[in-house]
């Protein structure tokens, strides 16, 4: 006959305790979006001396031609909400500014755990005195399309032409 321990004898009802939970709290997929943020430095052609001044602007895809074909006045108030939403901002006296968008994510969840992942979608522009100078996609920009949830976005750095 074999003699468990105290300490034994809590691990195998730990072991089967979990066995019961998974059996009875199966693993849920789940999809939709997180709010991540990304640090952008805008530079002179060359890349040396920062924009100070500019406007940079996340856009979700298929937006941004939307937001070109409108007037002036249209598009000034859609950078205002997009500010207000942290998807737009100016530059400062370095040429950075942080913006933050909402990124396509999925993974499973299970009890008070979740995994998974999102991905890099959307594109940048880059405004100089309300006249569109860069525009680019950030799955161009950023390495990596599909990445932990953990992981944060690294830094953007563009050259205007």
């Amino acid at each position: 006959m074999v003699k468990f321990g105290t300490l034994s004898t809590l691990v195998v009802v730990a072991v089967a305790g979990l066995t019961v939970i998974e059996l009875f709290f199966p693993t849920m997929i789940w999809d939709g979006a997180i709010m991540r943020s990304v640090t952008i430095t805008v530079l002179e052609s060359g890349g040396h001396s920062p924009v100070s001044g500019a406007t940079a602007i996340l856009m979700r895809h298929g937006s941004e031609t939307d937001f070109e074909a409108l007037p002036e006045q249209e598009r000034q108030a859609w950078i205002a909400d997009l500010t207000h939403g942290g998807m737009a901002g100016t530059t400062g006296a370095d040429g950075s500014v942080t913006l933050r968008s909402h990124f396509p994510a999925g993974g499973h969840s299970f009890l008070f755990r979740r995994t998974g992942s999102y991905g890099i979608a959307g594109t940048l522009m880059i405004a100089r005195q309300g006249v569109i100078c860069y525009s680019e996609s950030l799955e161009h920009l950023i390495p990596a399309k599909k990445r932990s949830l953990n992981d944060e976005l690294p830094p953007i750095s563009v050259s205007l032409p």
